[in-house]
């Protein structure tokens, strides 16, 4: 039987149009090899809930779009490698429409 090393993600979730206030959700996502944060956040919009909401651009380190908060630290979701746990949070200096 093949184990699957799994991250911990606790992500930052608000959509004003029904929730109260922010709140945060945990997941555990399959880790592989030299995943990026990205793929962990796109693991759960496929797997979890298609209505989690990021924004993501070119994938290639240029654009900026998918800045993200890494447990404090700001990254980029495209570029950045996943850790066992993350907690993932919008950025700070920007206002939050939906989710991240």
């Amino acid at each position: 039987m093949e184990v699957v090393e799994k991250l911990k993600v606790r992500v930052f979730r608000y959509d004003p149009t029904r929730d109260e206030k922010p709140h945060y959700e945990t997941y555990e996502v399959p880790y592989e090899k030299h995943m990026r944060i990205m793929g962990a956040l796109n693991y759960i919009r496929e797997n979890f809930d298609t209505a989690f909401a990021f924004r993501s651009e070119c994938d290639l380190r240029r654009c900026g779009t998918c800045g993200v908060q890494v447990n404090g630290e700001p990254k980029l979701a495209c570029w950045d490698e996943a850790q066992k746990e993350m907690t993932i949070e919008p950025l700070s200096n920007f206002a939050v429409i939906k989710d991240l």
